[in-house]
């Protein structure tokens, strides 16, 4: 704020009084003693107190534009109590295409009117399950497949982070087949193999010493590195020696053995990954967690969570609302995903640890809260399917449950949550 009035002066002043000056004398005649600008300097207290006043206000209208616009898009999203969807001439259409939506935005509101609709308007609920003859399948069909779609890509992400493809070994290159040719017989001596552009060898006693001394330059040079150390002369390497010597004590060749030089590398490379300019470069565990959990580049916890409880009270409502049985067939897999998903959530906040570049997480308080949203993720899990087991647990045999489908998810839906120190014994 302080240092505008005189970058203004020192850059800018100029080029805009000439600009306003050019703009002014299309239509005013203006004297040459008022077209250079007054000597008084910019940074007199009038004129810092307009910039303050000027950087207060635009500050403020950042704020708040910021502030009216989070307060909106946090409503839900609703028309007269409505759903949005609600005024389409085909509601469920609708909002099936926008859970299908590739953009970001509406599928995240996409999302939310299920979960608002899923809790809160029975009619509409119930319409769900009574739509059989849409294209492309059964309504419940398609939501299921848009809900699970979101909890398949979060295990994906885990299992490529915790088993990284290995890199594929590059084929051979293939020689190419010979293919005979039957030619004409040969009335001609064969071609010389020679090399007809080479100089002829040196017949005067000049021309041999040049010639001696020109493949002895040649050999050393075309030496490898090792070859040509070796057949340097005994000499010379005393030489080196004796000034190498002369000119450093011992500690600093100690310095600049191999060794060494490495260790001052990494030094200044983890002191420059401490400082704020190595912020970028900083691979922190919160930010990988965050990427596996939520995605990248634009994460959404908030359409994972919509589209977990979303499917779980649907299939709760299921069973006095779904006439037709079309949900029943689809629980067994639901449970089995869920139980899945706590696992591989689990097993990554056991597995997953600090790397070479994250230099601020130490301790266990630090590496627990980098977990912070595969911890939320988790109780979300948790907590569907212990409800889908409160709803469905005496039905396992008639759904397809085994006893050990069930003893899993009993297991993975009461575990408590540890803390990391203790998980990753």
């Amino acid at each position: 704020m302080f240092v505008a009035p005189v970058i203004y002066t020192i850059f800018l002043r100029q080029m805009a009084w000439d600009f306003t000056l050019g703009f002014a004398k299309i239509f005013w005649s203006i004297p040459k003693s008022t077209s250079l600008p007054p000597s008084i300097l910019p940074f007199h207290i009038s004129v810092l107190f307009r910039v303050t006043a000027a950087g207060f206000m635009l500050s403020m209208i950042w704020e708040v534009s910021n502030l009216c616009f989070s307060v909106f898009v946090a409503q839900v999203p609703l028309k007269a109590t409505n759903p949005l969807t609600a005024d389409s001439k085909d509601p469920n259409g609708t909002l099936l295409a926008g859970l299908k939506a590739k953009k970001q935005l509406p599928r995240c509101f996409a999302f939310w009117e299920l979960l608002y609709i899923s809790h809160n308007v029975p009619l509409r609920r119930k319409s769900f399950f009574e739509d059989i003859d849409r294209k492309g399948g059964a309504l419940w069909s398609q939501i299921l497949g848009a809900c699970l779609e979101v909890v398949y890509s979060l295990n994906t992400r885990i299992n490529d982070d915790l088993n990284p493809p290995p890199p594929e070994a590059s084929a051979p290159p293939q020689k190419p087949q010979l293919v005979s040719v039957n030619t004409l017989p040969r009335i001609t001596t064969p071609l010389k193999q020679d090399a007809i552009f080479a100089a002829s060898p040196p017949s005067s006693r000049t021309e041999k010493f040049g010639h001696v001394i020109g493949s002895f330059a040649k050999s050393q040079g075309d030496a490898p590195p090792r070859n040509r150390r070796a057949s340097s002369s005994p000499q010379l390497r005393k030489l080196i020696g004796y000034g190498v010597d002369a000119t450093l004590s011992s500690a600093q060749k100690q310095a600049l053995t191999q060794g060494n030089l490495g260790n001052i590398f990494n030094s200044y490379l983890l002191r420059f990954l401490r400082s704020p300019a190595g912020f970028p470069f900083r691979q922190t565990l919160r930010r990988r967690a965050t990427a596996v959990a939520l995605g990248s580049p634009d994460g959404d916890k908030e359409t994972i969570i919509a589209a977990v409880h979303s499917i779980t009270q649907l299939s709760i409502c299921s069973l006095v609302e779904d006439d037709y049985g079309k949900v029943q067939k689809d629980i067994a897999d639901i449970i089995r995903l869920f139980t899945t998903t706590i696992e591989n959530l689990t097993r990554f906040r056991n597995l997953a640890k600090p790397g070479w570049t994250d230099v601020h997480t130490k301790g266990d308080a630090a590496i627990r809260d980098s977990f912070e949203e595969i911890d939320q993720l988790r109780a979300v899990f948790r907590e569907a399917l212990g409800s889908l087991l409160v709803g469905f647990g005496s039905y396992a045999d008639v759904l397809g449950l085994s006893l050990r489908d069930v003893r899993l998810a009993k297991a993975a839906a009461s575990a408590p949550a540890k803390p990391s120190g203790a998980e990753g014994k």
